[in-house]
């Protein structure tokens, strides 16, 4: 379309060293940054309403939502409770009987991590560098492998064998995997946990460390991220993001 058009001729203008249109560029404050930005302005136009359709609560949607906010899309926030389950997979919206789903007007996209890639992609908030994308991946499923140590101990029934399996695999498993994951955000350069910006590896961190610290998982100490300043201090540039900060104000009232 026109947008295109308009992107390729910039991209070409941009292109010639010391051209008149780079050297504007960089003035108004970086010729890749104004590409950037024009790009992702064309996808979100293109893209229309988003609906995210998931249950009332965290878990494998809010990274999806904190991005969105950031992004400043235009999306809805759909929550299904228990009860209205069987009809949300009755109506052959969920393709795998899961959720979350996205819903978007060029069909439904199912699986949380592929809907992360999506919106982190519209939103700028997806390395467009292989390298780089493959470390926030690393770092994403890195937080799904934790979650996956502990989906068990949720279907046990409250009491002491659960705290104490929870007790377990936080002096553990989750302990030594923790370590692991400090280990490949240390070593990036800079103050987030993959890449040179803030991408969706660093929201999920941020929402995964909120949780663990919750006090709300019985059997799991709030103290657990203790020895890890790396992806503490990552989560704390993500909460006090002002699209991130609003979001969790809104919640609250």
């Amino acid at each position: 379309g026109v947008m295109a058009g308009v992107l390729k001729g910039l991209k070409k203008s941009l292109g010639r060293g010391g051209g008149p249109a780079k050297a504007a560029a960089k003035k108004a404050g970086g010729a890749e940054e104004l590409v950037g930005s024009l790009e992702r302005w064309a996808r979100q136009v293109s893209n229309g309403q988003l609906e995210l359709v998931y249950f009332p609560f965290k878990a494998r949607a809010e990274a999806t939502r904190l991005a969105l906010e950031i992004g400043g899309l235009d999306w809805k926030d759909h929550h299904v409770t228990g009860d209205e389950l069987p009809e949300a997979k009755a109506s052959g919206l969920l393709p795998f009987g899961q959720m979350p789903v996205l819903k978007t007007d060029k069909g439904v996209l199912a699986q949380s991590h592929a809907i992360e890639r999506y919106v982190g992609r519209l939103t700028g908030l997806y390395p467009a560098d292989p390298w780089e994308a493959a470390k926030a991946d690393e770092i994403m499923l890195a937080w799904e492998d934790l979650f996956t140590m502990l989906m068990p101990t949720f279907a046990m029934p409250d009491g002491e064998e659960k705290l104490a399996k929870r007790k377990e695999l936080a002096e553990g498993k989750l302990a030594a995997h923790l370590a692991g994951i400090e280990k490949v955000a240390a070593s990036n350069p800079g103050k987030h946990v993959a890449g040179e910006s803030l991408t969706m590896a660093d929201l999920m961190t941020y929402v995964t460390i909120n949780t663990l610290q919750s006090g709300k998982l019985d059997g799991i100490p709030t103290s657990i991220m203790d020895t890890c300043p790396t992806l503490t201090s990552a989560a704390a540039l993500v909460r006090e993001h002002p699209k991130v900060a609003a979001w969790e104000a809104k919640k609250e009232t």
